[in-house]
């Protein structure tokens, strides 16, 4: 939808050159619009979720709710952790494969320990279809 945002993660990645992003270009060619309408979103529900300490990492952890009548192939929960000031103080991503219709599955991120705001974690899913 227009005006929506996505967070890209790609951890574990190394940056090139002195790791400043200056300019990212995307081209986008013989596009085929589907109305949005045509092309729901699959229905997938994050319950329970939590941020705790665990040693010397941080562990991300809740349910994820395949509400779909189709089976999930992959879905991908992204963490983004903010310290206290509302700042982006780390990213984790974990990915689930075929959520049957209606599967309730227990889901784990971990990320290096740092100061962060556990209470302030934004989960995202993204999914896609069988």
């Amino acid at each position: 939808k227009q005006g929506e945002i996505k967070y890209l993660a790609l951890p574990n990645i190394e940056a090139v050159g002195d790791g400043e992003i200056l300019r990212a270009d995307l081209k986008i060619e013989d596009v085929n619009w589907i109305k949005d309408e045509e092309f729901r979103k699959p229905n997938v529900l994050v319950q329970n979720a939590k941020t705790a300490s665990a040693g010397n990492r941080l562990e991300i952890f809740g349910k994820l709710i395949n509400g779909d009548a189709a089976p999930i192939a992959s879905a991908v929960v992204l963490a983004v952790l903010y310290d206290n000031r509302g700042n982006i103080a780390g990213i984790s991503q974990t990915e689930l494969e075929n959520i049957a219709s209606g599967e309730t599955r227990e889901f784990t991120a971990v990320h290096p320990f740092t100061e962060v705001n556990v209470s302030a974690t934004r989960l995202f899913v993204y999914a896609l279809r069988l």
